[in-house]
């Protein structure tokens, strides 16, 4: 798994988003870039729609991060964040806007999750 950078939930906000646009387009030749959240404590993750796994992240300072995992809930990440609830996790992948019913905030879309060492 390729990671341009980590971020902590309080770090993942709309201006870091303004700033990585400029890196854009993303698709073939140019991938979106990639991010650790390292040790996030998921507050907590339920089973959405399809199989989808919707959780929430945050820091020692309280910040949070709402994040997804798609048709993960019978994968291994997807019953690492079940399990994790109220545990830390390292998580990866997209930042992205989030838009939702009139909602102004950034997301992750995680492709990939571990245990703490």
């Amino acid at each position: 798994l390729w990671l341009d950078g980590a971020v902590a939930p309080g770090g993942a906000d709309g201006g870091l988003l303004d700033r990585l646009d400029i890196a854009g387009p993303f698709g073939v030749g140019n991938p979106e870039p990639g991010f650790a959240v390292p040790g996030g404590t998921v507050d907590f993750a339920r089973v959405v729609g399809d199989g989808h796994v919707r959780c929430r992240l945050y820091d020692p300072g309280g910040a949070r991060l709402e994040a997804i995992a798609f048709r993960a809930a019978d994968g291994p990440v997807g019953k690492a964040l079940l399990e994790a609830q109220g545990g830390a996790l390292h998580v990866a992948g997209a930042l992205r806007r989030d838009r939702w019913r009139g909602r102004d905030g950034v997301k992750m879309v995680i492709d990939d999750a571990a245990y703490p060492a």
